[in-house]
């Protein structure tokens, strides 16, 4: 269940609503942390429809910046009515459909840094697709990663935060190891006894699992319910 936090990735945003729905007034810095944790699972689509690196890396910052001067659909935008992740990749179909945005080249106004951006993911989440998998498929796999490593960051940063950072470590380590070996094994990398491994573990998965149902939890409308959506990503993750 657990993921590597990567730095491209924004740190925890409120909620991806309440950040979308700043773009009314304007708000760049919301709007530019909303781009930097979604732009994944939009690159991810546009490959798989076809879309060249250069042309998605134009497309994606062009479809935030269309949509966010689109005032009057931000404000007919209910975060209480569903997922997040299905509004996002329903104005991204929408916006592929029409063929004047996909005329409209490079767009000149960056709203966040895109090479910096880019360069940080270091290539390894170019999407790659099995044979068979739809551009809504990359999509929510893409989709799933990012919201599972942004949790698993901000849980990192909780657990450091609470002065233990072995519960961070405990985790990682049971899934890194196949098998399995005992607590002696698992606790003695990390310089921990049997009993205190065995703690750390408990304490991790409780705290990540919070961490990842609130992170989920800020992505759906209030009649959703998060657990559902957390068996829902881990399909793709």
């Amino acid at each position: 269940m657990t993921a590597k936090h990567n730095s491209y990735y924004s740190p925890f945003i409120e909620t991806p609503w309440t950040a979308f729905l700043a773009g009314i007034h304007r708000d760049t810095d919301a709007l530019g942390q909303l781009i930097v944790a979604y732009w994944q699972p939009v690159y991810a689509f546009l490959r798989r429809r076809g879309f060249s690196r250069p042309d998605a890396e134009d497309l994606v910052q062009a479809f935030f910046a269309r949509v966010i001067e689109q005032t009057e659909l931000l404000k007919r935008a209910d975060p209480g009515k569903g997922r997040f992740r299905t509004f996002l990749l329903t104005l991204l179909k929408r916006y592929v459909r029409d063929e004047r945005a996909l005329r409209q080249g490079r767009f000149e106004r960056e709203l966040v840094e895109w090479n910096a951006l880019w360069e940080s993911a270091s290539g390894a989440h170019e999407p790659v697709a099995a044979s068979q998998e739809t551009p809504e498929e990359c999509f929510m796999r893409a989709y799933a990663q990012g919201v599972l490593e942004r949790a698993w960051g901000r849980f990192q940063q909780r657990a450091t935060q609470a002065g233990h950072p072995e519960w961070a470590k405990a985790l990682q380590r049971r899934q890194e190891i196949s098998g399995r070996p005992s607590y002696e094994q698992l606790g003695a990398a990390l310089g921990l006894s049997k009993g205190g491994f065995k703690n750390a573990l408990a304490r991790g998965k409780a705290l990540y699992k919070r961490t990842l149902l609130e992170e989920v939890r800020n992505t759906l409308g209030s009649s959703l319910n998060a657990e559902e959506e957390v068996r829902e990503l881990l399909r793709y993750a």
